[in-house]
């Protein structure tokens, strides 16, 4: 045989033996990433799983309902909201504001604790209401809030417009 037909075949068996390389590297690549992939998903699902069960862990725990009870009464002169604050909040944890013509009740607790296996832990507890209020005619350097046997009791004066002002002209 001639060395001119063996090294064109022998070139040819090189590319496709190359070739067949590089798909099957290729091949492994893809596999090693779609591993990963997995690998990845799988520990996003355990970390979701732990804080699901820490929190559920809280929930289930001696967690009052945070969801604030509210009546208003309207008088001729007057708005009183009466709110049931949950018991595990004392007066110096709760907060009563208006922003942006919104009336904001709310109260915080940070409590500290180890569980079992002597991990620290932290408990949020927060509380809020907010009610609008910008379509009331309301004095807010009125506002006055007592706060006994777990009942808040806001009373909010009306403006009075009856009242006759005189204004200067300069």
């Amino acid at each position: 045989m001639s060395c001119s037909i063996i090294l064109p075949n022998l070139i040819n068996f090189i590319n496709n033996d190359n070739n067949n390389i590089f798909e099957k590297n290729n091949e492994i690549q893809k596999q090693q990433q779609q591993q990963q992939q997995q690998q990845q998903q799988q520990q996003e699902e355990n970390k979701s799983n732990q804080v699901n069960n820490i929190l559920n862990s809280i929930l289930e725990s001696k967690f009052t309902s945070l969801n604030p009870k509210l009546k208003i009464q309207e008088t001729s002169s007057q708005y009183q909201i009466k709110a049931l604050i949950p018991s595990n909040f004392n007066k110096e944890e709760i907060s009563v504001n208006v922003k942006n013509n919104r009336l904001i009740i709310s109260a915080f607790k940070e409590i500290k604790f180890e569980n079992q296996e002597k991990t620290k832990l932290t408990k949020f507890e927060k509380y809020q209401k907010t009610i609008n209020v910008s379509n009331k005619n309301l004095d807010f350097s009125s506002i006055k809030a007592q706060f006994k046997d777990n009942n808040l009791t806001i009373t909010i004066l009306k403006q009075s417009f009856e009242k006759e002002i005189k204004i200067n002209i300069e």
